[in-house]
């Protein structure tokens, strides 16, 4: 089996660990759900670093483990993200840390944020409905169809 078959076996898989669909991880790193399909099936003839950071930073995973240079899956925590990572990312590679107790805590206070005026235009686009879906499914809320 082809290198790049296994490092998209690897990122499917952890993408679905996660509970992202190939859309939301596309829209968080920046890409196409098209380019994270090719990524998944094997399907890219040059393999991007950078993209396959992005990739790791959202999955929460080591890239070096994605490209089979290294066994280990996750890497050690950090406090402070370095100058080439998106603090976005970063923002969700620490709330994957928390335990379900502090993840519902820290869900909650965005709910409250997210009420003010000032979010109500920006509550509107898919990345912010695909997010509140994730939230409401990890804290196994019932999701009311549009």
């Amino acid at each position: 089996m082809c290198d790049r078959v296994k490092i998209g076996q690897r990122i499917k898989e952890t993408r679905i660990e996660n509970g992202f669909t190939q859309d939301t991880l596309g829209k968080l790193i920046g890409v196409n759900k098209s380019t994270i399909q090719r990524y998944e099936n094997g399907k890219i003839d040059k393999i991007k670093l950078p993209v396959i950071q992005s990739i790791a930073t959202a999955l929460c995973v080591n890239p070096a483990w994605i490209t089979f240079h290294s066994e280990e899956k996750y890497l050690t925590p950090v406090v402070q993200p370095s100058d080439d990572v998106d603090p976005d990312l970063f923002i969700l590679y620490m709330y994957k840390q928390l335990d379900t107790e502090d993840k519902a805590e820290i869900r909650g206070e965005m709910k409250q944020m997210l009420k003010a005026e000032k979010y109500k235009p920006a509550a509107t686009g898919d990345i912010a409905d695909d997010i509140i879906k994730e939230l409401k499914k990890e804290a196994q809320i019932p999701i009311n169809s549009k």
